[in-house]
C-alpha cells in the first residue's frame, strides 16, 4: 500500500489474486471512506473479501448530519488508513 496524495491511497485488491496496486481508497472530509477498483470488482467484493460491510466506510448518522446541517464528525467509524490496511490482508 502506498499515499498518493492526502487521505489517498493506492493498494492491492483483497478480492482477487493480482500483483498490481488496482484498489483506490480515499477519505472524505465528511467521513466517508470511498473504495475504487481500477480493474472492476465492485465495492462489495471488496469489502466481504476482508470481512467489512459497505455500511461500515459511512458514519453512522451521516444522514441525520445532513438532513439536520449540524457539523460532520471528525473521524469515520473505520479511518480510511484503518480500511485500507484491511484490504491489504491475505
Amino acid at each position: 500500500m502506498r499515499q498518493t496524495g492526502a487521505d489517498r491511497w493506492l493498494a492491492r485488491c483483497p478480492a482477487h489474486d493480482h500483483r498490481h496496486s488496482s484498489l483506490s481508497v480515499r477519505e472524505l472530509p465528511d467521513g466517508r471512506v470511498l473504495v475504487h477498483h481500477i480493474a472492476g470488482c465492485g465495492v462489495y467484493a471488496v469489502c466481504d473479501a476482508v470481512g467489512l460491510t459497505v455500511s461500515d466506510l459511512f458514519p453512522p448518522n451521516l444522514r441525520e448530519i445532513l438532513l439536520h446541517r449540524t457539523t460532520v464528525p471528525a473521524a469515520p467509524p473505520i479511518p480510511a488508513a484503518e480500511a485500507l490496511r484491511a484490504f491489504e490482508m491475505p
